[in-house]
């Protein structure tokens, strides 16, 4: 080990460490099972190779499969033509349902990945189905990357491109889908009337903008754009848009906004309010909520369940329960004028998480019925039914990995449902209470979606939207005592959320006019349109006590805003009309468009295609990658085709010199990472040779050390599916490595002591000198968090609790043994506008362990990113804040904090290439630390400061004034500190 008395340049050390974290992590390429970080080990994988695809699955899903390959091979040839792509690769196609999760994704590397078995998606396909939809719109992004790609390799040269999200996502949208309410209608209409065009989805935005792209400039504009190369044969987005369309991309965004702007508001114009329509009044919900995403009265009207935002900052939902506060009217007011009061509302949170909107109630009222995210069997992600009962405040899970939403009460208290199995949903009906049988009341098969449904007030018929295999979707009628379905609607358009009237009649919520509207249809199947909206409604129960339909408005005010309306209203469809200019682009298509009327799930026969899938025979390259800075790297990542193995490995040299230095540290690295996704736990195997790193402040000083070897590690998440938020891991991991230290003075360091300073060539190391050599370690790492995800948790947390407990066993130089143990908690808690945040944490150490992992109270600082403690990269010095004492060291340390935090509605506009402060806080605390019955207390007070990077806190800063209670006493001046600041340890 060498302490050298040298300059070090704050640059350096920082682009040294990041260099380690680089080296140190695995490769950053998204794949389903990162997304919970759950394996799926029970998933036994198939292959289906055509002459374009490799289609990946398991096994449960052959039929889906089968289809996608159909599906794939007939659509990519279209895909090519609209580009004017002659070929591409072989491209994988990997199809799971380990989550319900409506999404699918595509990479550079020719591959997509895609959830299949949707239920919900039928309201926003309209006459087409998911898996016809899903697979042509991430193929286009391939055709896409394959058309814009260059000598530079990937992702360099799409990062070098500089393509925005609106272009890449407009012509996937533009050549594979129809403008539809939910694709884009209703989101530009929200976005426009929020002045908040300039934030939109992508999908939408890019949507009209490659309509009226395409529209004004033709077609071929975009081949054009997609075809264009600089001098030096690269893509550049700014430069080859320019190229196509003659003006630049600001130009463009300009037009386009005042023409969609224009549109929309002469749409507008033209149509009815909901002032028009019906009684618009507002949910009860908090004063700092603004979202809400369903609700549902009870049928006494003294109760609404709601699920929303209850305060803007959550990024999460509650769901409510606000009822009539019957203790308002007060006596002393009987012999007073009667006025119109207010109705004042309880408000309950009953649940928090991630629902589904499909809520009800009992009909005595004492049950509310929803559908929850969770995790259920094999820890898989899907929606299921909880109860809630109002008198007891208890709620139970009623289903358990059933895909399970929509439920509806029978007049007996039994619950029916919608539950769906690879694509195929159904009606089933279930006890509340007992063993809880469930039983299947319709038997559909195929590609089929039940939604919304509702039942009539004697409970002989229930009524739904269903989409058959034909895509559309309609109302649909279950007569529940013969069993006998009939349908209602006959519509291209989609048609759901029905709802019996006192006299009988349906009405339902429909997108026949582009928008959704309530219609009627009467007992002699006649329908009548109700309402005629710019922004849309949607139906959402009767109302308990009136023949009126309470229904749902566009959120574009007031989420919170509902709306009345007489089911026997009439009224004639006011026809539209627009200056072409502002409104042809709308109508604009693509000349090749697919047909997927026309496109066969059965075409071809490829049950002899199928093998058993083999990761080692199918591993793919990613990337690679030399970076010249700051020396030569060369990365190189692989995996295989469903990306459940990942290899990573990394090689090449420093070019970092400092005086003393060139003969410790040897110039070459090399790193070897690989982790397995595909059976057993989540596991990985690194191997570092100059690569793996940590850092911290030692003795005044840096102390920078590397570990050359083997890293072997395995990871069990788990969640017992109650709490979306509550997540327990284990992590299990096995260390063998060379160990060697580095402590770097800076020259210009000076130290106090006492009332003197001298500079560092007098100063006696006060902690252990660090030691080298081989150290052999087994770690035991328990953590649970639990905490509600929320836009403040990064600088001022409101709740949330964590538990971490760490066993290190450890073998130094092969012939002596080390023990180590700690445990880390915290928590927050509102109390009254302030934040009360608490910490303890224990260490103890035994045997003979390396000296710098001892513990101790020293004067060093300690080192926090983003908040947090520094994990692999930097170590955290633990030490009272205002103490100024001689280092205290030991084998047992307790230390606590309590803090009383407050924010400040301070705002400081400084930014310097991006980095800025941002928000601030103020607290009280006092720490108090244990080290072998050597005891030290402090008291202070501090101001945080957070320094944001792209508008994330990156770091928070402290500056505050503290000191021991002896000092406090006498009165003495506190010391001044300025350090990084910890938010939370994890």
């Amino acid at each position: 080990m060498n302490r050298l008395t040298i300059k070090v340049h704050p640059h350096k050390l920082v682009i040294f460490l990041i260099l380690s974290a680089f080296l140190y992590s695995n490769i950053n390429y998204e794949v389903t099972w990162q997304n919970s970080g759950r394996v799926h080990s029970e998933f036994e994988w198939y292959t289906i190779k055509t002459g374009n695809f490799n289609v990946h699955y398991h096994k449960d899903i052959e039929s889906i499969a089968t289809a996608g390959a159909n599906i794939a091979e007939q659509v990519l040839p279209i895909l090519l033509g609209q580009i004017e792509l002659d070929s591409i690769p072989v491209i994988d196609i990997i199809l799971t349902t380990e989550d319900e999760i409506m999404n699918g994704f595509a990479t550079f590397t020719n591959t997509t990945f895609i959830w299949v078995d949707q239920n919900d998606a039928a309201i926003w396909l309209e006459d087409q189905k998911w898996l016809e939809q899903v697979i042509a719109h991430e193929l286009q992004h391939i055709v896409w990357f394959n058309k814009v790609k260059t000598w530079l390799p990937e992702p360099f040269s799409l990062g070098y491109g500089g393509t925005p999200s609106w272009f890449v996502e407009g012509i996937a949208e533009y050549y594979t889908e129809d403008w539809r309410p939910y694709r884009s209608e209703i989101n530009h209409k929200y976005n426009i009337l929020k002045n908040s065009t300039s934030s939109m989805d992508p999908h939408h935005d890019g949507f009209s903008k490659i309509k009226l792209m395409t529209e004004r400039y033709g077609d071929s504009s975009i081949v054009k754009l997609l075809d264009h190369r600089s001098k030096y044969k690269l893509f550049k987005f700014d430069k080859a848009f320019k190229e196509a369309t003659g003006i630049s991309v600001a130009q463009f965004n300009d037009h386009w906004r005042r023409t969609v702007s224009t549109y929309y508001y002469g749409y507008r114009s033209q149509k009815e309010t909901y002032e028009d329509a019906g009684v618009v009044s507002k949910l009860p919900i908090s004063k700092l909520g603004s979202l809400t995403s369903g609700f549902k009265f009870s049928s006494d009207s003294m109760h609404i369940a709601m699920i929303g935002k209850d305060e803007d900052d959550n990024n999460y939902l509650s769901l409510m329960i606000a009822s009539i506060d019957t203790t308002s009217n007060n006596d002393k007011d009987k012999n007073k004028k009667k006025e119109k009061k207010k109705i004042k509302f309880n408000k309950n949170e009953i649940d928090f998480g991630h629902f589904h909107q499909s809520i009800n109630w009992s009909k005595n009222n004492e049950y509310l019925a929803y559908s929850k995210y969770h995790y259920a069997n094999n820890n898989s992600r899907v929606y299921d039914l909880c109860l809630y009962d109002v008198n007891s405040e208890k709620k139970e899970w009623i289903t358990n990995d059933l895909r399970a939403t929509y439920p509806v009460f029978t007049p007996e208290n039994e619950i029916i449902f919608v539950s769906h199995t690879n694509s195929t949903s159904n009606l089933y009906k279930i006890d509340m209470h007992g063993v809880k049988q469930k039983k299947q009341l319709t038997f559909f098969r195929g590609d089929v979606q039940i939604l919304t449904p509702s039942i009539s007030k004697d409970g002989n018929e229930l009524i739904f939207g269903m989409a058959t295999e034909d895509g559309n979707l309609d109302v649909y009628l279950l007569n529940l005592e013969t069993n006998d379905v009939s349908r209602k609607t006959f519509d291209e358009s989609v048609d759901y959320l029905p709802i019996f009237d006192n006299d009988k009649n349906i009405i339902f919520t429909s997108h026949r006019t582009g928008i959704p509207n309530l219609f009627k249809l009467d007992k002699n199947n006649s329908i009548t349109q109700c309402t005629d909206l710019s922004e849309g409604v949607w139906g959402i129960q009767l109302d308990p006590k009136e023949n009126l339909i309470v229904a749902n408005t566009l959120n574009d005010v007031d989420s919170t805003r509902i709306i009345k309306i007489d089911p026997n209203r009439a009224i004639d469809p006011i026809e539209t009309t627009f200056n072409k200019q502002f409104s042809s682009w709308k109508m604009h298509q693509p000349p090749q468009k697919i047909d997927f009327n026309k496109i066969g799930r059965n075409k071809v026969d490829y049950s002899n295609s199928i093998i058993k899938y083999k990761p080692l025979k199918n591993i793919k390259h990613i990337m690679s990658s030399v970076l010249p800075f700051p020396g030569i790297i060369g990365t190189t990542n692989w995996m295989d085709r469903i990306g459940r193995n990942m290899f990573s490995v990394s090689t090449g040299s420093y070019n970092y010199t400092l005086k003393n230095f060139k003969e410790d540290f040897p110039p070459t690295f090399f790193v070897f990472s690989y982790t397995n996704a595909y059976n057993g736990p989540l596991f990985g195997v690194n191997y570092f040779y100059n690569s793996n790193f940590s850092a911290k402040f030692y003795d005044k000083a840096s102390l920078l050390e590397k570990r050359d070897g083997f890293h072997i590690w395995t990871s069990f998440p788990y969640n017992n599916g109650n709490n979306y938020y509550s997540n327990h891991s284990l992590k299990l991991e096995l260390e063998s490595s060379d160990r060697k230290s580095f402590i770097f003075y800076d020259s210009l360091w000076v130290v106090e002591s006492g009332d003197s300073v001298y500079d560092v060539d007098s100063y006696e190391p006060r902690l252990p000198e660090p030691a080298e050599g081989h150290d052999n370690a087994l770690t035991i790492n328990y953590r649970y968090l639990n905490k509600k995800p929320r836009a403040d948790n990064s600088y001022l947390p409101k709740q949330g609790i964590g538990i971490e407990t760490r066993i290190v066993i450890g073998q130094k130089d092969w012939n002596s043994y080390y023990q180590k143990f700690a445990f880390d908690s915290y928590f927050n808690y509102e109390l009254k506008g302030f934040i009360i945040y608490s910490r303890l944490k224990l260490e103890s150490i035994h045997g003979d362990a390396f000296p710098q992992d001892g513990i101790w109270f020293s004067r060093d600082n300690p080192i926090y990113v983003l908040g947090q403690r520094g994990g692999q990269i930097f170590g955290e010095n633990l030490s009272p804040r205002g103490w100024r004492g001689d280092p205290l060291m030991g084998e047992q340390m307790l230390f606590s904090t309590i803090e009383i935090r407050q924010p400040l509605p301070l705002s400081i506009p400084v930014e310097i290439l991006g980095t800025k402060l941002g928000k601030t806080s103020i607290a009280l605390f006092q720490d108090y630390g244990v080290i072998d019955k050597r005891s030290v207390h402090t008291l202070g007070y501090e101001a945080k400061i957070s320094i944001l990077a792209s508008d994330r806190a990156i770091l928070f800063l402290s500056y505050g004034e503290s000191q021991t209670l002896s000092r406090w006493l006498n009165e003495e001046k506190p010391f001044q500190y300025i350090q990084m600041s910890l938010i939370n340890p994890f």
